[in-house]
This record gives C-alpha cells, structure tokens and sequence, in this order.
C-alpha cells in the first residue's frame, strides 16, 4: 500500500482502486425530475488508464421491478450512452445504474434514481 499525502501514489489503495474501477453516473443526476418518454442514460468512463478497453452495462428499472438492461457498450471517447427502449412514465420513479460489463449486479456498479414529470412531454429538450 502506498499512501503519501499530496501525491498520487495511493491509487493501489483499495477504496481508491475500486473507484476508479467505477464508471460515474452522469446524467440523468440522483433524484432529477426528467421529462416523460424516451431518456438518455450517461456515464464518465473509468477512470484508471488500465481500463480504456471497457464495456458498460447500463440497467433501468421501474418501482414495479421491470427492468430493462442494455448489451455491453464499448466506452465512448470520455462519457458512454445508452438509450433504453423503456419510456418514461408520468409521475413514475426509476432507478439506473451502470457498471463495467464484469461488474453489473456486483458492488462496482454507480446508480441513480429519477423521477418523471406528472405531464406528458410537451416537446421540450431533457437535461
């Protein structure tokens, strides 16, 4: 174990290591209210150099359990997206995450939970 403060020598250290492992949950943020309909899920590539080669695994799920989960996805340049088929309802609550394809349904995964507007999409752009 290295660890020197004011250096990056603590990268071997495990907590440090398993979150670099981890890719970050962008967009959509932790409890946002988003738009109904179609939703793009994005996540910050790992950040530990020894990963460029990546897949993601990105998972969406309802309050009621219904879950939809992507193929494994080569990572983008700096962010990778997924858009699942499963739209947005009104008023409903989700939650997403998204792991390496190694690593989905274990502990290095990032997650999410969002909320969707009570009214339809009146056409305006999701953040």
């Amino acid at each position: 174990m290295k660890i020197e403060t004011g250096t990056n020598y603590d990268t071997d250290y495990g907590p440090i290591k398993g979150l670099l492992e981890m890719p970050a949950a962008v967009a959509p943020g932790d409890g946002s209210l988003e738009a109904t309909g179609k939703i793009n899920l994005v996540a910050a590539n790992i950040r530990d150099r020894r990963h460029t080669d990546s897949q993601y695994v990105f998972e969406i799920e309802d309050a009621a359990g219904t879950k939809e989960v992507s193929p494994p996805i080569p990572a983008g340049d700096q962010q990778t997206k997924w858009s699942p088929k499963m739209e947005l309802k009104a008023g409903a609550h989700y939650a997403w995450r998204v792991g390496p394809s190694r690593a989905i349904g274990k502990v290095r995964c990032a997650a999410r939970s969002l909320s969707s507007k009570d009214e339809p999409n009146s056409g305006e752009e999701q953040k």
